[in-house]
């Protein structure tokens, strides 16, 4: 990190990383979500590097479930200047936890800034 940046870069054959940070709250239970940052990628999709799809951005899961945001949004591979990138997600009743955070699953890097997490609507047993 330099100057509020976040810099990933892939250095080694691992075929992606993850840089996650996990959040329990009561109050995430029926509740929709955003998670945004800045992102700059230099992400080449070509040539192929492993086999999961060359990618870079943000990542969103809630609670044990398998339905995972990775780096569902654009530009999200290639090269792109500073972008404000968000992704939002209804979390189901009952559940009181998210992990957020960065992918990377490409060559070259993701640099990020100004990440946020906040709930934008709540369930209306909380109105």
């Amino acid at each position: 990190v330099e100057q509020r940046e976040l810099e990933i870069e892939r250095v080694s054959d691992e075929p992606w990383m993850l840089l996650v940070q996990s959040v329990t709250d009561s109050s995430l239970s029926g509740s929709r979500v955003r998670f945004s940052a800045d992102l700059k990628g230099d992400a080449p999709a070509v040539p192929p590097i492993h086999v999961f799809e060359h990618k870079a951005g943000l990542y969103l899961k809630a609670g044990n479930l398998r339905d995972v945001i990775l780096a569902d949004h654009t530009p999200n591979s290639g090269q792109w200047d500073w972008r404000a990138v968000s992704v939002e997600k209804d979390i189901p009743v009952g559940v009181d936890q998210l992990s957020v955070g960065f992918v990377h699953q490409s060559g070259g890097v993701l640099w990020v800034r100004n990440p946020r997490l906040m709930r934008i609507d709540c369930s209306a047993s909380e109105e």
